[in-house]
C-alpha cells in the first residue's frame, strides 16, 4: 500500500532528525503522534525504516534508498506553495481582452480605462481582432474574452449583453437631414449612401429595415470599417447608418447623428468560454460591464 504525503513528512523529518522527539518538534505535533504514523508508514511498507536501539533510531537500508525520492516529492511541494505565495502576492493580474478595431478606437479604451482605475492591481489588455478571430482565441486561452456587438451565436461562447442601442443616421453639419431630430426611413431612399460590404451583419441589419419599407438602397459606396463610414460622411460623400456604439465624433466633429424612426437596436456584448471558470480579474470586469448598462 503506498504511502500519503503526511507519512512521508514524518519519516523525512525523522531521517533528518535522527530522533522522535527532534522531529515531533519540527513538525510541531506531539512525540505519540509521530510514532504512530511512523508505524502506519512502516505497515503500509512492509518493512522496517528504522532500528530502535537504546532510544535512538537507525534507518535501515530501505529507508537510506527511499529518503531520495521522498526528497524529491518535497522538493515539488516546496515549488508548489512557493508559487501559491507568489500568487498571493501578485500585484499583477493581467486580462486580455479582444474587440473589433472601431470599438478599439473609442468605447473599450474608455471602459477599460476607468476599469484599470478602480482596480490597480489587474492590467487590462486590448487586443483587436476580428470577431471570428476572438472567439477563437477565447477557445484556445489566448484571450479571457471580448467586447463586441453584432457578433454570430457561437455555442461554446457565454454571452452578457452590456447594452441595447438602436442603429443612428449620421450626416455632414451641413446636410440638410443634419437639422432633424428624428427621421424615418423613407426620408433616407434618394439619398448617397455609404455602405458596408455586403457579408457583413451590420449591412444585412440595414438592408433589413430599408427592406420592411419596401425599399432597396445600393450604397455609393462600400467600407468595411465603420470609421471610414464616418471619414467619408465628414468629407461631403453621402450619409450612412452606424451603431450607437463606435461614437466617433471627437475625431468626426463636422458629422452629427440622428434618430431613425424604428431602427432596430444592436447588442453590445462580452463574450467569454461557456463553462470555463472565471478568474477574480474576469468576474470583475463582469461586474464592472454590467453596471455599464444604464451609462450606454
Amino acid at each position: 500500500m503506498p504511502l500519503n504525503l503526511r507519512q512521508m513528512e514524518v519519516f523525512r523529518a525523522v531521517m533528518r532528525t535522527g530522533s522522535i522527539t527532534a522531529a515531533a518538534r519540527m513538525l510541531n505535533v506531539s512525540q505519540p503522534s509521530v510514532s504512530e504514523i511512523l508505524r502506519y508508514a512502516e505497515d503500509r511498507c512492509g518493512f522496517q525504516l528504522f532500528e530502535r536501539e537504546k532510544g535512538r533510531l537507525r534507518p535501515t537500508h530501505y529507508a537510506d534508498k527511499l529518503i531520495d525520492g521522498v526528497e524529491r516529492v518535497f522538493e515539488q511541494v516546496d515549488k508548489v506553495n512557493g508559487t501559491v505565495e507568489e500568487l498571493k502576492a501578485e500585484r499583477n493580474d493581467v486580462l486580455n481582452i479582444g474587440c473589433t478595431y472601431s470599438l478599439s478606437i473609442s468605447l473599450v479604451p474608455k471602459i477599460l480605462s476607468d476599469f484599470d482605475l478602480r482596480h490597480p492591481k489587474i492590467s487590462p489588455r486590448i487586443i483587436v481582432e476580428r470577431r471570428a478571430e476572438s472567439v477563437a482565441k477565447i477557445n484556445s486561452g489566448l484571450l479571457d474574452g471580448a467586447i463586441s456587438f453584432l457578433s454570430d451565436r457561437y455555442s461554446e461562447m457565454e454571452f452578457h449583453t452590456i447594452a441595447e442601442k438602436p442603429l443612428h443616421l449620421i450626416c455632414a453639419r451641413s446636410h440638410p437631414l443634419a437639422q432633424s431630430d428624428r427621421v424615418s426611413v423613407r426620408d433616407l431612399k434618394d439619398e448617397r449612401f455609404i455602405g458596408y460590404l455586403p457579408y457583413l451583419l451590420l449591412q444585412k441589419r440595414i438592408d433589413a429595415l430599408f427592406g420592411q419599407h419596401g425599399l432597396f438602397v445600393r450604397p455609393t459606396l462600400e467600407v468595411e470599417q465603420i470609421a471610414q463610414a464616418w471619414q467619408l460622411v465628414q468629407s461631403g460623400r453621402g450619409i450612412s447608418i452606424v451603431d450607437s456604439f463606435c461614437n466617433f465624433q471627437v475625431f468626426f466633429p463636422d458629422v452629427v447623428t440622428v434618430e431613425i424612426v424604428g431602427a432596430p437596436k444592436i447588442s453590445l456584448e462580452l463574450l467569454v468560454k461557456k463553462g470555463k471558470p472565471q478568474s477574480p480579474a474576469l468576474k470583475l470586469l463582469i461586474q464592472k460591464l454590467t453596471s455599464l448598462s444604464s451609462e450606454l
